[in-house]
């Protein structure tokens, strides 16, 4: 089961690299850039990047009362959760890929540096 897994995630590498995606500047592995791609492409449906964020549901909620417009810092949620999910991962991601450092024990899912 293990080389099923390994050889699904080869082949998913191999088709992600096709995209020739700028999200690979960001050091983002395959699977989220396949993520990404999949829930959102294409990308020039967007116009502005404000759209983008709209679509994904990260944008912040808007609370107006007659005149007045409060701002929340609650994101609104509408959208894809599986996108909001993904690009809550990207910080993490990144950091792990700039200082080859993981946040998480993979095979525990525990919280601990490891080097």
């Amino acid at each position: 089961m293990r080389q099923q897994i390994a050889d699904i995630e080869q082949q998913l590498a191999e088709r992600v690299e096709q995209l020739d995606s700028p999200l690979f500047s960001l050091g983002l592995a395959s699977p989220l850039v396949a993520t990404i791609h999949a829930e959102t492409d294409p990308f020039g449906d967007f116009a502005r990047p404000e759209q983008y964020v709209a679509y994904a549901g990260l944008d912040p909620s808007l609370h107006d009362s007659g005149d007045t417009i409060h701002r929340r810092g609650r994101i609104s949620k509408r959208g894809s959760p599986l996108v909001r999910r993904v690009w809550g991962m990207v910080p993490q991601a990144a950091f792990e890929a700039f200082h080859g450092l993981r946040l998480r024990d993979p095979q525990s899912g525990q919280r601990s540096l490891v080097l």
